[in-house]
C-alpha cells in the first residue's frame, strides 16, 4: 500500500469533517441570528420542551421533565449545542488519525521491516517477514501495545528528520504537544461529557506519553487552559470560533479565529509528515 494513498484517504475524512463543521456553524449561527430578532420582553417564554418516556410495566406515558426557555436561555442552548457538535467532530478526527497511523505503520513495515521491533511481527521468523502482505501487517499494527504513541516512537527512532520536525516544524509547530492535547480532548469528550474537572490530574497522567519526561508539561497545561470555558460551574472544552483583534483587517470583513478548523489542519499536517517519513524508508532501501 502506497503511503500517499493512505494519506489521501485520511485527508478526505478530515475534509468531510470540516464540511460538517461548516454546516453546523451555518445552522446554529442562523438560529442565533433569528433568536436575536425576536421582539419579546426580557424573560418572556419563547419555547417549552417536555421529555416523555413510556413505563415498561403498563405502557403509560410519563413526562417527568420539562423546561420553558426565554431568548437568553435559547441563546445559551445554541452555544452549548455548537460546542458539543464541535467536540465530537474533533473526537472523530483524532480517531481517524489513529487509524491512519496504524495503516502507515503497516506500510512502513512493507518498505523497511527494520522500522518494526521483531516482537511486532509476533511468532513470525525473520525469513518469513517479507512474505506478509499489507492486511496481515495492519492486523499486527492494530494489536501493538500503547498505540498510537508506540507507533510514533518507532517513526521517531527510525527517522532523524521525523524526530526533528515532530517537535518543531518549519512553522514552529510542536506536534508532540498538539497530539497530546487533542488526545486528551478526545478522552474527556468521550468519557466525561467534554468537561475537565481536574486539569492537574490530566497533565500529570499525560507525561511521559509526550516522550520527553515532562519537558512539555508547562506548555501543555497553559495550552490546554486556553481551550476551556466555564459553564454551570465546570470547565468545558470549547472549540468555537474566536474574534479577531480590532487591528486585524479581516475582523472588519467578518473574519474569525477558526479554533476547530486549525486543529483539524494540524492533524493533516502531522499526517503529511508521517507520510513523507514512510516514503523515505522506501528510498533508503532502494
Amino acid at each position: 500500500m502506497e503511503p500517499r494513498v493512505l494519506f489521501d484517504k485520511f485527508a478526505e475524512r478530515i475534509f468531510q469533517l470540516s464540511l460538517l463543521q461548516g454546516a453546523t456553524k451555518r445552522l446554529i449561527d442562523n438560529e442565533v441570528r433569528d433568536l436575536r430578532r425576536i421582539n419579546v420582553s426580557e424573560g418572556d417564554c419563547i419555547s417549552a420542551q417536555r421529555f416523555l418516556y413510556y413505563r415498561p410495566s403498563n405502557g403509560a406515558p410519563i413526562a417527568p421533565l420539562g423546561r420553558e426557555a426565554d431568548v437568553g436561555q435559547a441563546l445559551v442552548d445554541c452555544r452549548i449545542h455548537k460546542i458539543k457538535q464541535y467536540q465530537w467532530i474533533l473526537a472523530e478526527a483524532y480517531e481517524a488519525l489513529e487509524d491512519f497511523l496504524e495503516e502507515s505503520y503497516a506500510a512502513a513495515a512493507m518498505r523497511s521491516p527494520s522500522v518494526w521491533w521483531m516482537s511486532d511481527f509476533g511468532d513470525v521468523v525473520q525469513e518469513d517477514v517479507d512474505k506478509k502482505d499489507f492486511q496481515w501487517l495492519l492486523g499486527r499494527a492494530r494489536r501493538k501495545k500503547d498505540r498510537p504513541y508506540s507507533i510514533i516512537e518507532r517513526f521517531r527512532a527510525s527517522s532523524e528528520n521525523f524526530a526533528r520536525l515532530e517537535v518543531e516544524d518549519a512553522r514552529g509547530v510542536n506536534y508532540r504537544v498538539v497530539l497530546l492535547l487533542i488526545e486528551k480532548f478526545r478522552h474527556v469528550i468521550v468519557h466525561n461529557n467534554g468537561c475537565v474537572d481536574n486539569l492537574d490530574e490530566i497533565v500529570n497522567k499525560a507525561f511521559g506519553k509526550s516522550g520527553e519526561e515532562g519537558k512539555f508539561k508547562a506548555d501543555f497545561k497553559a495550552f490546554f487552559e486556553g481551550y476551556l470555558e466555564l459553564h454551570d460551574g465546570r470547565n468545558i472544552v470549547c472549540l468555537l470560533e474566536t474574534p479577531l483583534s480590532q487591528d486585524n483587517p479581516l475582523s472588519r470583513l467578518g473574519g474569525y479565529g477558526d479554533t476547530l478548523g486549525n486543529l483539524l489542519k494540524l492533524l493533516v499536517s502531522f499526517a503529511d509528515l508521517v507520510t513523507e517519513t514512510v516514503e523515505s524508508f522506501g528510498q533508503e532501501s532502494s
